[in-house]
This record gives C-alpha cells, sequence and structure tokens, in this order.
C-alpha cells in the first residue's frame, strides 16, 4: 500500500522516496493503518487524498502512549475518533 502511495512521486530523489517508504513500513501499528488505508480506497477516496492521510495516521500511531485497549484513555475509542475525523476531512 505504502509503495503504491509513494512511488512516483514528486520526490527530488529516490532516497527520499526509500526514507518515506522506510518509515511508513517501521512505524507503529503498520498493519491497522495499512488496512485502514485500504478501507478508504474501497470507499473511493483519492491517491491524493490517501497520501495526505499515511502521514497523518503514521503521526497519531507515533503519539499513541497507551496500550490499544478496548475503553480509557489513549485506548481503541478514542484513536479510533481520532482516525474517524482524518477520515470525513
Amino acid at each position: 500500500m505504502f509503495e503504491r502511495l509513494f512511488e512516483s512521486s514528486n520526490f527530488k530523489s529516490k532516497r527520499r522516496v526509500e526514507s518515506v517508504l522506510q518509515r511508513h513500513r517501521c512505524g507503529p501499528y503498520a498493519e491497522e493503518r495499512v488496512r485502514f488505508l485500504r478501507h478508504l480506497e474501497e470507499k473511493g477516496y483519492s491517491r491524493f487524498t490517501l497520501r495526505i492521510r499515511a502521514p497523518a495516521l503514521l503521526e497519531i500511531a507515533s503519539n499513541v502512549n497507551h496500550p490499544i485497549s478496548p475503553s480509557g484513555p489513549g485506548g481503541f475509542f478514542e484513536l479510533d475518533g481520532c482516525i474517524g475525523i482524518l477520515a470525513d476531512q
């Protein structure tokens, strides 16, 4: 998914593309982020929009300070709310 989003983009160098891909592949909750991006893609979101959402999702995932749990601060419902806001923008 990340490769498809960022390939042939306007990055000035192949090294920059690899850096971006590495950051997204190795970042926290990579599988979950890919799953959510695929969900948005299936709903008809454009590649341009997904390329905007991907770094935002990475930022959110990187700042989750609590274990993902069904409830409580930093839990799934809080994270889901943040992601829902991203999907609607």
